[in-house]
């Protein structure tokens, strides 16, 4: 090291060491207690203190400086950098933790090293000159020390503060765990009310298509006459029985299927489609279930043609004709079939019925909604009637990778959008 270096790693000549600006205490002056058993070396120091306003008291033995440093009343403490002066440093650094210490060591690394080990806080090697920056080192020491007596009470409220909140983290991160793991057994509990409901439904249905297969069954014999001949009252009475037993069947082949949606066991294919002979295909129905009615049926379509299974893209298609027909009292239904940019097709189903009011298109694909009393009348007139189609409807869709949308405004009529990509999900194994 060079003349004047300090345990910090400054070095610098002396003269400019004199001039460098340490921070000093305006207005006070500083009490030194100084011990070098040199006589020569104390002159000096107490000179250089002297000099820089500081008021230097020099102890010319080990014992003298340990009693007046235990007498206390000073800003700081300068001791030599011998074996001697180390062990006044461990001595006074047990009792006096923060006191500023400054030592004066021969001038070598493994000097500096004791000297900081021993409990100092700065070190000036003793060169030529070092008189000259030991005022300022000795006012730095004394600065940094009050200004961490200052800080201390600050930084001790900010430890606990952030101790406090150290402990609240932990808190809510218990509490987050605990409501993670309530939140999943929730979930698995839903799930499995919602499996248990959708095996329900198959089962029900199941079971309620028997007896209504048969009721179809006889009710057919009936009308044929193979038992014997029938008034014309019966005629009409077992036509009843039969139209109300093809509604409640479909019914029943909606909920098994939207069951089996549900629960992840309806069986997809993926097959070449052509959308645009399946859209004519159910035009040609609609238009047989309209005949009688003030109704037209237009239809517009480019040849469309996707991957997709066919059986429930039909279905999707003809429960939007569905309700369509059961809405629209007159006017028309336009099936529009076009082509999209991602290759795969976009259907809009648009009719002239009444229309719905915001509270009712929110609802639309609710599944077993029913309407409130008070506007079932309107039901009958057309506008509202609700079932599965369309819940149905825009189940299929999501299971063919697309979706279904809805638009209405009362007195105008209603569009389905469909939308469907150009290759389905991957077919659905069989379990």
């Amino acid at each position: 090291m060079g003349a004047g270096t300090t345990a910090g790693g400054r070095s610098d000549t002396p003269e400019t060491q004199a001039m460098t600006a340490w921070p000093r205490l305006p207005g006070e002056r500083l009490r030194v207690l100084a011990w070098e058993p040199h006589p020569d070396h104390a002159v000096v120091i107490a000179h250089a203190l002297e000099d820089a306003g500081q008021r230097a008291e020099l102890a010319s033995t080990r014992e003298e400086a340990l009693e007046r440093a235990r007498q206390g009343g000073h800003d700081a403490w300068v001791l030599p950098g011998d074996e001697a002066g180390l062990e006044v440093v461990r001595l006074l650094r047990r009792s006096h933790a923060q006191q500023p210490i400054v030592v004066l060591t021969p001038g070598s690394e493994d000097g500096i090293r004791a000297a900081l080990e021993a409990g100092a806080t700065d070190v000036l090697m003793r060169v030529p000159g070092y008189e000259l920056p030991l005022p300022s080192l000795v006012a730095q020491s004394i600065h940094r020390d009050r200004t961490h007596h200052d800080l201390a009470p600050r930084l001790a409220a900010m430890a606990e503060r952030v101790a406090e909140l150290e402990d609240q983290v932990r808190a809510l991160r218990s509490q987050l765990e605990v409501r993670t793991s309530e939140m999943e057994v929730a979930r698995r509990g839903v799930q499995d009310a919602y499996a248990q409901r959708s095996t329900m439904l198959a089962n029900v249905s199941h079971e309620l298509r028997t007896p209504l297969t048969t009721i179809l069954g006889f009710t057919g014999v009936l009308q044929d006459r193979t038992s014997g001949p029938i008034t014309a009252e019966q005629e009409q009475q077992l036509e009843l029985i039969r139209k109300a037993s093809i509604q409640l069947l479909a019914l029943i082949n909606d909920v098994l299927e939207m069951a089996r949606l549900e629960a992840g066991q309806a069986e997809l294919v993926c097959l070449p489609v052509d959308v645009g002979a399946l859209l004519r295909d159910c035009a040609e129905g609609l238009a047989d279930q309209l005949r009688g009615r003030q109704v037209a049926v237009d239809v517009r379509l480019q040849p469309c043609r996707v991957e997709s299974d066919p059986t429930r893209l039909r279905q999707a298609i003809w429960n939007l004709c569905q309700h369509a027909a059961r809405t629209t009292l007159k006017g028309s239904i336009t099936l529009d079939l076009q082509p999209a940019a991602d290759g795969g097709v976009t259907l809009r189903v648009t009719d002239t019925s009444p229309g719905m009011g915001p509270e009712d298109l929110a609802l639309l694909f609710e599944k077993f909604h029913h309407m409130p009393p008070t506007r079932r009348k309107v039901s009958r007139m057309g506008g509202l009637t609700r079932g599965l189609g369309i819940p149905l409807a825009a189940d299929l869709a999501r299971a063919l990778g697309g979706k279904l949308a809805a638009a209405s405004t009362i007195g105008v009529g209603t569009t389905f959008t469909l939308e469907l990509p150009p290759r389905s999900p991957p077919p659905t194994p069989r379990r």
